[in-house]
């Protein structure tokens, strides 16, 4: 019986190669992390590159920041005369620091008696600080700074419709409101106008009960109820950072 003739050896199996692209019904894992690879490599890495470069830049922003931060404040901490103070405000504008040396500058010129000038300071140390939240109680008292200095300086009228506005601010802190409120109430008293000494007596035990004012209030009441000369505000006392004066007018 002749011999069956053995069947040729094949070069390759590929009967199970089967090609991997989109049009694969079911592909792995594996080979749809490939696919999307192939697909979207260079985007990937175009992302990749410009999430470091945006990271690097935040890194570097923080660090130049802090930096000007530490400028400022060495700046700031080494103008210790009025000279000096102004100088740094005037090449500090745009920093709440600024507003900061001409509260110190206001404060000093009131002390000499300089209201004028030192009216002038505080109103630009108003409307600096006013941009800064946390500054908003530096900012008050620069206000009332600048109303009281206003009355020292002869401008009455001025001068009570500037405390009547802080009086009525109730965003402002009580304290700063009851010591205007108190203001008027000494130039009330002096004009005898007492019934109206005793309705602000009334508004500053609303505002801050266990303040001060109340009891200079009823000083005020003791007082003859006409001819009485108005009294003279207290001067500020220094501290040695940022001076936190006391502007209301006390009873003597």
């Amino acid at each position: 019986m002749p011999a069956l003739p053995s069947k040729p050896k094949a070069a390759g199996d590929d009967r199970h190669l089967v090609t991997v692209d989109e049009n694969y019904l079911a592909p792995g894992l594996e080979d749809k992390l490939r696919l999307f690879w192939e697909k979207n490599s260079r985007s990937v890495i175009a992302v990749v590159a410009v999430l470091v470069v945006l990271l690097l830049g935040n890194e570097v922003r923080k660090r130049l920041a802090a930096q000007h931060v530490q400028e400022i404040a060495d700046a700031y901490g080494a103008a210790n005369t009025d000279a000096a103070l102004k100088a740094f405000a005037a090449s500090h504008a745009d920093e709440p620091q600024a507003g900061l040396a001409q509260l110190r500058v206001g404060d000093s010129a009131y002390q000499a008696g300089n209201y004028a000038e030192a009216r002038s300071a505080y109103e630009k140390a108003a409307a600096q600080l006013a941009k800064v939240p946390a500054a908003m109680p530096f900012a008050a008292r620069a206000r009332l700074g600048a109303a009281v200095a206003s009355l020292l300086a002869g401008q009455t009228a001025e001068a009570e419709a500037a405390l009547k506005k802080i009086a009525g601010d109730a965003s402002l802190p009580h304290t700063v409101r009851a010591e205007a409120t108190f203001d008027l109430a000494a130039q009330a008293a002096a004009a005898g106008r007492t019934e109206e000494v005793r309705g602000l007596g009334v508004e500053i035990m609303k505002m801050d009960p266990t303040g001060p004012w109340n009891e200079r209030v009823r000083s005020l009441l003791a007082r003859p109820a006409a001819g009485t000369a108005a009294t003279t505000p207290m001067a500020p006392a220094k501290t040695e950072a940022v001076p936190i004066p006391t502007f209301a007018v006390p009873g003597k």
